[in-house]
């Protein structure tokens, strides 16, 4: 399933500091915080570039003498900007090289989802409750609903948006004295009603290039023979500019695969497939060795 429609939002973040406290022993890369957690040197309260992943400088080798379903399974071939995966395959897959450029792109679609990386069953799922003392919830992030879940050590705080694809903002404070290992590849929509199916995670790159192309499409419609309207040329302009400048976050604001820290905080945002029927949902993060589960309700589009 994939969204038909792609609505742009433009979203600011306060922090307060804790008073006087003691600095934590951060790794390196990461600085003290005002409450005394330690958080990457390049991230911001909605994202974090420096977990990014970076295309190779040079592809391996084996990728232009294999069989192309085994350079579809290799992580590291999702790290490449989609016109380089267009032409990797090309030259490996005859039968991809005829196809038009808009079918090689649908077909890389539904690759990356047919070969998402599988999370290990959890050692527990903690799922949110309102009668469950470890669950909470508030306005805390850009004053929509906020779900909070404090077990085993860790604190996960979510929360659920859509700008023509669904995601979910997750915040993890790690307090436990081993690294968590967090790969949003794995995290997952599951929807209740009207129906129970899974909605996928979406690559970053993917929803920014999806988002691209709406834009560009992004014309006031004449009849034939009608003369253009210059106020409605400057509505869809300011609106283009406006899609442009959110859709160009995208990338920098997800949240990518790390180990995080003891002592640590890391948050961003995860994509997932969308479908404008889907109402109950549960957003369910593998955090270490625990699934969290979120549970929103999604409102009619």
């Amino acid at each position: 399933m994939r969204p038909l429609r792609l609505v742009f939002v433009v979203i600011a973040t306060a922090l307060t500091a804790v008073a006087q406290r003691t600095s934590p022993q951060c790794d390196l890369g990461w600085k003290p915080t005002a409450d005394g957690h330690c958080e990457l040197l390049t991230a911001s309260v909605t994202g974090n570039l420096a977990l990014a992943p970076v295309a190779p400088k040079t592809i391996p080798n084996w990728w232009l003498s294999s069989n192309p379903k085994k350079v579809l399974a290799d992580p590291d071939f999702y790290k490449l900007w989609i016109n380089d995966r267009v032409e990797v395959l090309s030259q490996i897959d005859p039968k991809f090289a005829k196809l038009s450029f808009s079918k090689q792109d649908a077909f890389l679609w539904e690759a990356e989802t047919a070969n998402l990386p599988k999370a290990a069953t959890p050692r527990q799922v903690f799922t949110w409750s309102p009668t469950d003392p470890a669950s909470t919830a508030d306005f805390s992030y850009n004053a929509k609903l906020t779900r909070h879940i404090d077990a085993a050590g860790v604190r996960v705080r979510c929360t659920v948006d859509n700008d023509g694809f669904v995601y979910a903002h997750l915040r993890v404070q790690n307090d436990t004295k081993e690294p968590l290992n967090i790969e949003p590849e794995t995290f997952m929509l599951n929807t209740l009603k009207p129906k129970g199916y899974v909605l996928y995670f979406e690559y970053p790159m993917r929803v920014y290039w999806q988002s691209q192309k709406a834009i560009a499409k992004f014309y006031p419609r004449y009849l034939s023979g009608e003369p253009t309207r210059p106020q409605a040329e400057e509505t869809y302009a300011w609106a283009r500019n406006g899609a442009s400048q959110h859709s160009a976050t995208i990338t920098d604001k997800a949240l990518y695969e790390v180990k995080l820290p003891p002592n640590s905080i890391i948050e961003g945002n995860v994509y997932f497939q969308t479908d404008n029927k889907a109402r109950e949902v549960i957003v369910r993060a593998f955090i270490g060795d625990f699934a969290f589960d979120f549970p929103f309700s999604l409102p009619k589009r």
